[in-house]
């Protein structure tokens, strides 16, 4: 038997002996952290400079591609941010993520469109841009699909001194990937220009402009023992109707509702019979016995002691006799064999007061070597 102490407990079943012995089954999960999500941050505004600009006015949009990661996301849009410069302000200036057709950008399929900040005229800079967020229109981009970020005027005012607008977009001939949070993204393997208010794109492959994105990967968290925990998702998968949760999500909760976790579940083979249970040796010293699985180096199965059911001390080793007597396998299965641990405390008999026990099961998931 390994020892450890015990921490996070999330329930207690308590069962009752003829002499003063309080038996308790102390369930323990450790921790299973998710795999942390760093917002990506994705283009080439690490360059300290650019190469030249390009303008953009009500009669000429900009645009420049960039590829999602596969297997990913969705991915949540917070932000673009541009380094460009405003000569003449136009309040129409439109900056939006779009889909792809034909390889242009497509403008009846927006998926993400930003607010406008403040721009000081004069000198090149990066602006930063937040995604407008509305009910029923998140700003949502699937993995493994390409999207083209647009830049364009949508309207004229007559008494503006320049009506269409005029702002630059810098390009980097030599750009470098930001790398920050997911360099699986692509950026910038196109460019499109176009006429009019977004009119006749034509792409080409050439010197990419100068953005970043940030963006949430909103995919399900990852289970760090994912498939490392070998008996647990082999014994689940023998189970009749085993919920389709992830590994976490079912050792905390009763999908049964049958009154045990399924870390319960899983340690005593849901089976009650295998719970543990206070015993009497021959020559009376007391202790508790179960049935547990024969190799399971995800459980830790302690015995601890209290005289106040609130302290509680882990039994060592030297204090106990235990025993593991080897069932029999299930004829005509593979099921993992299991062990019946008869345990004794050395120098406790029956007639003790005051004295209880518990057994502590403690889960810690396998990581990759």
């Amino acid at each position: 038997m390994r020892t450890e102490p015990a921490s996070n407990l999330v329930s207690d079943m308590y069962g009752f002996f003829q002499v003063p012995i309080l038996t308790t089954i102390a369930i323990a999960l450790s921790a299973t952290a998710a795999v942390c999500k760093a917002d990506p941050v994705i283009g080439n505004l690490t360059r300290p400079a650019v190469d030249g600009e390009v303008p953009v006015t009500h009669h000429a949009w900009q645009a420049s591609s960039f590829r999602t990661a596969e297997d990913s996301g969705p991915w949540k849009v917070s932000r673009v941010r541009i380094r460009m410069k405003q000569v003449a302000a136009n309040p129409s200036l439109t900056v939006r993520i779009v889909g792809e057709r034909s390889g242009r950008p497509d403008l009846t399929n927006v998926r993400v469109e930003f607010a406008n900040p403040d721009i000081q005229s004069g000198a090149v800079s990066v602006v930063a841009f937040s995604a407008i967020e509305t009910t029923g229109n998140d700003p949502i981009l699937e993995g493994g699909e390409t999207y083209w970020l647009v830049l364009g005027v949508a309207t004229t005012y007559a008494d503006a001194s320049i009506p269409g607008g005029l702002y630059y977009w810098s390009f980097a001939m030599d750009s470098e990937h930001d790398t920050e949070g997911s360099s699986d993204w692509s950026f910038a393997p196109m460019t499109g220009s176009a006429g009019t208010a977004g009119s006749n794109w034509a792409s080409e492959a050439t010197t990419p402009f100068t953005f970043a994105l940030d963006a949430a990967d909103l995919s399900p968290p990852v289970e760090e023992y994912g498939d490392n925990v070998a008996l647990l998702n082999r014994w689940r998968s023998i189970q009749s109707g085993n919920p389709s949760i992830g590994n976490d999500e079912f050792l905390a909760a009763d999908v049964d509702h049958d009154g045990l976790s399924g870390l319960l579940e899983f340690a005593f083979d849901s089976n009650r019979k295998h719970l543990p249970h206070p015993t009497i040796s021959p020559d009376g010293r007391i202790g508790l016995t179960w049935v547990q699985w024969s190799d399971a180096p995800e459980l830790t199965w302690t015995l601890q002691r209290s005289v106040d059911l609130t302290s509680w001390e882990t039994i060592a080793e030297s204090e106990l006799e235990i025993e593991h007597r080897p069932l029999a396998a299930q004829s005509g299965t593979a099921a993992p064999r299991q062990d019946e641990v008869i345990t004794r405390l050395n120098n406790v008999s029956a007639g003790a007061q005051g004295q209880q026990l518990r057994l502590h099961i403690h889960f810690t998931p396998l990581k990759s070597q």
